[in-house]
């Protein structure tokens, strides 16, 4: 999406933060955010732009040598990549409606969610990632969709940018273009 977009507007600079981490954006003064979940209240405008949910998801090597778990449960006997070393994560059952809470324990840690993805497709265990990083892995099969039929919560993923009468016009192409690369 950032490369696309500083393909069509060459002279508008990016200076790109990548964090799963909760920062302070008016201290770093940023001009435009993507932040997930729920949004604590602030000065800035908020524009959701899509609901996001996790899916599971592992490398065919790593199911064939380990097994394809049949429930959520049983992710206790796989090797986890996650995003911390130990959590919850919660699923809800499409079909039946139930839900459950698993406590994970990570085999390998990053802060990133592509860096997990490229840990899964390299044979290391199972992700929990939101599904629209996974769409084009899975379809060319370098990803498998574990437990297609449980999924996470709901998260909304939103576009946050300051309150202020006049926005740059950066700014403004930006959020427009990324508006538009949502739809």
């Amino acid at each position: 999406m950032y490369f696309s977009f500083m393909k069509l507007y060459p002279e508008i600079k990016i200076d790109l933060m990548v964090s799963n981490r909760i920062v302070d954006l008016t201290a770093l003064n940023i001009d435009i955010a993507i932040r997930v979940g729920t949004l604590k209240d602030s000065d800035w405008i908020a524009k959701e732009l899509l609901i996001s949910k996790n899916i599971l998801c592992a490398s065919k090597n790593y199911l064939d040598m380990n097994g394809y778990p049949k429930h959520p449960s049983e992710l206790s006997q796989h090797k986890i990549i996650g995003s911390s070393a130990s959590s919850v994560w919660a699923f809800n059952n499409i079909r039946s409606q139930k839900s459950c809470n698993i406590d994970v324990n990570a085999y390998f840690i990053a802060d990133d969610v592509d860096v997990n993805i490229f840990a899964s497709k390299d044979d290391l265990g199972i992700c929990f990632v939101p599904s629209q990083f996974t769409h084009s892995s899975i379809k060319d099969n370098t990803l498998i969709h574990v437990l297609p039929e449980w999924e996470g919560h709901s998260r909304s993923i939103y576009l946050l940018f300051r309150d202020r009468s006049h926005i740059p016009n950066r700014v403004k192409v930006f959020k427009e273009y990324i508006e538009g690369y949502i739809k």
